[in-house]
């Protein structure tokens, strides 16, 4: 006897197609329950155009399933909470079984919120095939109570059983279920909404991820293991035997490890590089800074490693030591250095408001920050999950007064260090105001469209730009619209150097065809303004900025030089901080910026901006945008080396 299973992927996001991680988690599942003779749908909300409701509506039409399972992080509890909402009002009668992090780490307190009859803990390859032979005896109480790992009712008590033991032998478990979730769906998004700092470094990406290893050894303060803290490694063996599979089966050429923490040795990983690299493929990593060296790295490099992803957390050893990171600030400067050296993008995150985090402490991490801007490291506030120490500590000293409600509103960032609060504030305030804006930028060369190959109608894009690490001229071809879109018509986007992998960042007013009509209203402003008729001038301008619907940060900055000029201080103010907001690149904006900060009394601030203007300043090949408030697009050079010609496109589509 088999049962059959619909699994429900949780829509990640508002948006139908937005970009979103693979479930791997619900895929192993899946392919768990294939592999044991049970039959498995999904209903992938992420795809699905229709409504919610209308959706699973539609999957239940021509699926009956005996069991419905869910699952995913704290941070999607609504998006699981709505599915699952959909499933039980259309089919009452199914069994339900909830699991991933959100479950694991408040076990009863989802479990009486759902009201799911079911929950794994921990791992649950095992758990479910033990559920699943249950189900089918009966669901009698004795072979419920017999299950490691799992959560359910008696009567009115929601108990749990023994805690199940880590799975030992990964290479047992079956490989997740990649035909059922549909893998060319989950490309398809892939291309039209490109995470591009991860996908860019070749045209028409084909990027997947596979897990190598399980859990992770180190205990930082921060972090949720939710299934389980004992590390398991795969054999490279089993782990290369998948790889083939999907190379062969559905052409990757971009590999993702997405361990929580690769290795743990140096020699496992060295044995990774050396089988890797006759694939030819590009591939991530995410390690400790306190495993690379300069050999290391560059055997990385040689074998197809384009980027790197570091848990930085902090450069502040009092709150690196507070996080369990085990790690120094030197050791942070010595690894990023010598990656940066090596030509291996940069994947890193500076987290605020550790319990030991002062405001001196955070603002000596943001000012090491804003001397580094070539490593594009991003600053956040620490976001606090359940099941993790800060969270048991948060509820210890109330600053969780409501479990479920902190659940439902997606883990919101809260003060659990010893800062009064409107030093926590000022915190944040920082850390959102100045995290937007820091990054080196490429110059712009050109932009072509043309139509595609297959289909005329359809436009594709071809955009060139100059890194301003190495200097080399980029292209970036065969760009659908929406892909367009998403990488370059954004006020920020990020991109890899196709040539040394490097990110840098480009900025939308380079991309964006410079209005004429505000140029020349500008122009004509500028008269009225040594005439002294500044009121019309400024009114002339912003009336055609608002006509045009644009929001054009070039123009934003003009206007706000002419409210400056009027002795409009406030309305200068609001207006350049959004201009700057909008990324733009161009130096003397944001030189200008830091003597407004000045002015307003956020010397900080000021320095932040000087700071990363210094760095950008000493390197040859940024895009610096110097001297002219204009764009200035950079002529297409005619170095032998800016000739070659970029990679050309896969013969296969996608």
């Amino acid at each position: 006897m088999s049962l059959n299973f619909l699994i429900a992927i949780p829509r990640f996001g508002r948006r139908v197609d937005a970009q979103y991680v693979f479930p791997m988690g619900l895929a192993y599942i899946g392919g768990s329950l294939k592999a044991a003779g049970h039959r498995v749908a999904y209903v992938n909300l992420n795809h699905c155009q229709d409504e919610i409701d209308a959706a699973v509506e539609s999957k239940l039409a021509e699926f009956t399933p005996d069991v419905f399972c869910t699952g995913g992080l704290s941070v999607h509890y609504e998006y699981i909470k709505e599915v699952y909402d959909a499933v039980t009002s259309a089919a009452p009668e199914v069994v339900t079984v909830l699991g991933g992090g959100f479950f694991s780490s408040e076990p009863e307190l989802v479990m009486r919120d759902f009201g799911a009859d079911y929950g794994v803990i921990s791992e649950g390859e095992e758990t479910m095939l033990e559920l699943a032979r249950a189900i089918e005896a009966g669901s009698r109480p004795e072979d419920i109570e017999a299950i490691d790992g799992l959560v359910y009712w008696q009567g009115e008590e929601c108990k749990r059983t023994k805690a199940r033991t880590a799975i030992e032998d990964l290479d047992a478990l079956p490989w997740p279920d990649y035909e059922g979730i549909d893998l060319e769906k989950y490309f398809a998004v892939q291309q039209e909404k490109t995470n591009a700092r991860y996908m860019s470094v070749v045209n028409n990406p084909r990027y997947f991820a596979v897990v190598s290893s399980r859990s992770c050894p180190y205990a930082c303060t921060f972090c949720y293991h939710p299934i389980g803290r004992k590390y398991r490694e795969r054999s490279l063996d089993d782990l290369f035997a998948e790889i083939d599979y999907l190379l062969n089966h559905y052409e990757v050429n971009i590999l993702g490890v997405l361990d929580e923490l690769f290795a743990v040795k140096r020699e496992r990983l060295i044995e990774f590089c050396e089988r890797i690299k006759p694939y030819d493929v590009h591939w991530i990593v995410q390690i400790r800074v306190d495993l690379v060296d300069r050999e290391l790295l560059q055997l990385m490099k040689d074998s197809g490693c384009y980027a790197i992803s570091y848990g930085l957390e902090s450069h502040d050893d009092g709150v690196l030591s507070s996080m369990k990171k085990y790690i120094t600030a030197e050791g942070i400067d010595r690894a990023l250095e010598l990656t940066y050296e090596a030509k291996i993008g940069l994947q890193g995150n500076f987290i605020f408001g550790d319990p030991a985090e002062t405001l001196d402490s955070a603002k000596n991490t943001l000012r090491w920050w804003s001397r580094h801007p070539q490593y594009s490291i991003n600053i956040f506030l620490v976001q606090i999950y359940p099941g993790t120490p800060i969270y048991m500590d948060a509820l210890e000293t109330g600053k969780v007064p409501d479990r479920l409600e902190f659940l439902k509103e997606g883990c919101p960032p809260i003060n659990i260090t010893k800062m009064p609060d409107e030093d926590f504030v000022e915190m944040e305030r920082l850390v959102r105001d100045y995290g937007r804006l820091s990054g080196v930028f490429g110059s712009f060369i050109s932009k072509e469209s043309h139509p595609a190959p297959q289909d005329p109608s359809t436009t594709l894009f071809d955009v060139a730009m100059q890194c301003p690490h190495c200097g080399d001229d980029v292209h970036y071809r065969d760009l659908s619209a929406t892909m367009y879109d998403a990488v370059f018509n954004v006020p920020k986007g990020q991109v890899a150097c196709q040539s040394c992998k490097l990110r840098f960042y480009v900025s939308k007013q380079d991309i964006l065809e410079h209005p004429p009509e505000i140029t020349a209203l500008y122009e004509q402003a500028i008269e009225k303004q040594r005439s002294g008729d500044l009121r019309d001038a400024y009114k002339d301008f912003i009336q055609t900025y608002v006509d045009s619907g644009r929001q054009h940060a070039d123009a934003i900055y003009r206007s706000s030089r002419l409210a400056r000029a009027f002795g409009w201080e406030e309305k200068h103010a609001s207006q350049l901080t959004r201009a700057v907001r909008l990324r733009c690149n161009v130096l003397e904006w944001k030189r200008e910026w830091a003597e407004l900060l000045d002015r307003q009394g956020d010397t900080f601030g000021a320095e932040l901006v000087r700071n990363e203007l210094e760095v950008i300043e000493a390197m040859p090949f940024a895009n610096k945008g110097e001297g002219s408030i204009a764009l200035q697009h950079r002529p297409r050079s005619t170095s032998s080396k800016s000739r070659q010609p970029g990679p050309p496109s896969p013969s296969t589509t996608p």
